[in-house]
């Protein structure tokens, strides 16, 4: 709970190699995964996200900048990342969205096949 579905395929990736022969995976979509899947902040922190390159798509590791670093630590740095640090713009078109989750789901399908 609490993560979209791009940051649900990163965990994915990380125990999918636990599949045994029979096992199901659930993937649960709720309304603010179709907007959370196009940002590359959530809750003022970079995330990964999926970039279209060509007629695909990429998984981007989260951009995290030398103040977001020393947010864990410091509530001022916590601060100052949320005013200073760069924030690429973000296209919240629902279209792309929807291109993008078929796309992750077609890699848990093919990745649940591969395990």
């Amino acid at each position: 709970m609490g993560y979209g579905t791009d940051q649900e395929y990163v965990a994915f990736r990380n125990w999918k190699y636990l599949l045994e022969p029979g096992d199901s995976v659930l993937i649960v979509l709720n309304q603010s995964d179709y907007y959370d899947v196009l940002r590359r902040r959530f809750v003022g922190r970079a995330k990964p996200y999926f970039e279209k390159v060509d007629s695909s798509y990429v998984l981007r590791p989260p951009p995290i900048g030398l103040w977001e670093r020393w947010s864990d630590w410091s509530l001022v740095a916590s601060v100052v990342a949320r005013f200073i640090e760069p924030t690429a713009p973000e296209n919240l078109d629902p279209s792309q969205s929807i291109e993008i989750i078929r796309f992750i789901l077609g890699r848990i399908r093919e990745e649940v096949r591969a395990a």
